[in-house]
């Protein structure tokens, strides 16, 4: 089960995507106002956890 805090990343990353056709870490990290290692982390997380494919 996701967090707030997931939902939050994973409705950015939707939103970038659907904007831009990708989702790059900086970019989630700046529309977020997280640092971008904080969101690597996050998104390395997301990744394991079966919610997206992090390449």
């Amino acid at each position: 089960m996701p967090t707030p805090s997931m939902e939050d990343h994973i409705e950015q990353i939707y939103l970038l995507i659907e904007n831009k056709g990708y989702a790059r870490v900086s970019d989630i990290a700046e529309a977020l106002s997280v640092l971008p290692s904080s969101e690597t982390k996050m998104v390395q997380k997301l990744d394991k956890d079966g919610y997206l494919v992090y390449v």
